[in-house]
């Protein structure tokens, strides 16, 4: 079996994209959705948002 990878870790200046289900499940809970993007934000980072 081969072992996992996992890609690098963001660096400053990185930019990350946060993928929904499509389950639709921010519109269910969108206080969760919010929590992660609020999780995600860092200063050095520039994340976009798209619905």
């Amino acid at each position: 079996m081969e072992s996992l990878r996992h890609p690098p870790k963001p660096r400053p200046g990185d930019r990350v994209a946060v993928v929904s289900p499509s389950a639709g499940l921010p519109a269910v809970f969108p206080h969760v959705y919010e929590l992660g993007l609020r999780r995600l934000l860092v200063p050095a980072m520039a994340v976009g948002r798209r619905r």
